[in-house]
């Protein structure tokens, strides 16, 4: 277990001290497998709170904090008229791995 983070809650909090939690692992997984074979994930945050059973503002803040620590990135996309659609997200492989 070493090198792996803990888990305290599932609330997502911004800048906990470096625990993931559940959903943010699962998120994490997730889009680092589809990263690892596709380049990336295109998806919209519904489409991940249904997948993961969460809420989609659960989802938000997971993704959020897991951009702000760097894990993670997120192309956004957009329509013709300039609505957002879904975005890309891929996981930050980490430098020497």
């Amino acid at each position: 277990m070493s090198g792996e983070k803990s888990v305290t809650s599932d609330a997502c909090p911004a800048g906990d001290g470096g625990h993931l939690t559940k959903t943010q692992r699962d998120l994490l997984r997730f889009i680092a497998g589809e990263t690892a074979v596709n380049g990336g994930v295109r998806c919209t945050k519904r489409e991940l709170a249904d997948q993961f059973g969460r809420n989609v503002k659960t989802i938000d803040r997971c993704l959020s904090d897991l951009r702000r620590r760097g894990f993670v990135e997120a192309e956004m996309t957009f329509d013709e008229r300039g609505a957002q659609v879904a975005s890309t997200y891929r996981a930050v492989l980490a430098k020497g791995a």
